[in-house]
């Protein structure tokens, strides 16, 4: 998923591209093929990295960012973009869509922390 890219939406109902935890829009479209599409940075005014997309994958970098990427920020679009497809897609209050999607949110964070965590093997014992 992460070397591909995903799709998320903007609170205008627009389209974001995410690649390595950083937040693209859609800039234009090619001309002669119209499954590619070039995106750009979403902090254009300081930043001027560009991407090109082709068949909904990230084909390659044009230009670098000059600014690292906001993990926290493509998370919280993550879980406003599943709040929207769950609104639209069932009949729960807000506030049940709100809860599932933080749960989802905290397992993931666990299971990506558990992941980066060292085997209880790897531990140095520290007795004295």
């Amino acid at each position: 998923m992460e070397e591909d890219g995903e799709f998320l939406k903007t609170q205008k109902d627009g389209e974001l591209f995410v690649h390595k935890n950083f937040l693209y829009s859609i800039n234009s479209q090619s001309k002669k093929d119209p499954n590619l599409k070039f995106y750009t940075c979403v902090e254009r005014k300081t930043c001027k990295a560009r991407i090109h997309v082709l068949n909904n994958k990230f084909l390659k970098m044009v230009t670098e960012h000059n600014h690292l990427a906001d993990v926290a920020k493509v998370e919280a679009k993550r879980v406003m973009t599943y709040c929207k497809q769950q609104a639209s897609a069932s009949q729960d209050a807000t506030s049940r869509i709100l809860q599932d999607a933080l749960e989802l949110l905290v397992s993931e964070c666990i299971c990506n922390f558990l992941l980066q965590f060292p085997e209880p093997s790897n531990f140095r014992s520290h007795q004295r």
